[in-house]
């Protein structure tokens, strides 16, 4: 099973919280079990460093720097 979180950004300074710590976390538990694929997008800006929250498999980062309420207006 294939599943995909989106979420707006990774952080700021190396830090998350809320919501996008609960997705982050969702994401790395997911991948201890075996015929789960999870993955994580973000939309906004890449962050190199996204090892540093945990996860072991790089995002998909679309680089959008816009209000993402706004995303669709964009594409």
């Amino acid at each position: 099973m294939r599943v995909l979180h989106v979420i707006p950004v990774m952080g700021r300074e190396k830090t998350i919280g809320g919501a996008i710590r609960v997705a982050v976390d969702f994401i790395r538990e997911l991948g201890k079990h075996p015929g789960i694929e999870p993955r994580l997008c973000v939309l906004g800006a890449e962050d190199p460093d996204y090892a540093a929250y945990g996860l072991t498999e790089r995002p998909v980062f679309l680089g959008h720097s816009g209000q993402h309420r706004r995303l669709l207006e964009n594409l």
